[in-house]
């Protein structure tokens, strides 16, 4: 269980990270970040809503990414305690299906508001690290060897 929550940790600092550093993108490009005001965002923003996607894919807990990764050893740790609890970190995922596709829909399956005008391009900088973030939110999901190697070594020896 220590070494599941130090994964989930560490990945999730790049997921979350990024889905932030995504709404940092639309708040510097349309000076805010409510939902509604996301409507077809992604025919001006693709590379920011594309991120959004990806990063949610991974909150998600989908393969290939650090969020099912962190969702597997939880849930294995989970099922050496409690089978019906191993079901609720699932409903949990299922949760942020809910969500995540909120914001989806409104990016890609809304039609702009007309009040809603881009002011200030996003920096490339911002852009580029927001995808930094995703990159390592997929790589950690493909290569997890050294969130796994630093987590067992942490919980060994915090609990010799």
């Amino acid at each position: 269980g220590l070494i599941a929550s130090m994964i989930n940790l560490f990945n999730h600092a790049f997921i979350k990270g990024a889905l932030f550093m995504c709404l940092a993108c639309l708040a510097y490009n349309i000076k805010t970040t409510r939902c509604e005001h996301m409507a077809g965002i992604a025919k001006t923003q693709p590379w920011v809503a594309a991120a959004f996607v990806v990063g949610g894919i991974a909150l998600i807990g989908l393969p290939p990414t650090a969020g099912f990764i962190s969702k597997w050893y939880i849930v294995l740790a989970v099922l050496e305690t409690s089978w019906w609890l191993a079901i609720v970190v699932v409903l949990t995922s299922l949760l942020a299906v809910v969500y995540v596709w909120r914001v989806v829909e409104q990016m890609y399956l809304r039609t702009p508001a007309d009040n809603i005008q881009q002011e200030t391009p996003v920096p490339m900088m911002l852009l580029s690290c927001t995808w930094v973030m995703i990159f390592l939110s997929v790589y950690f999901g493909i290569d997890n060897r050294f969130p796994v190697r630093m987590a067992t070594m942490a919980a060994e020896v915090l609990m010799p």
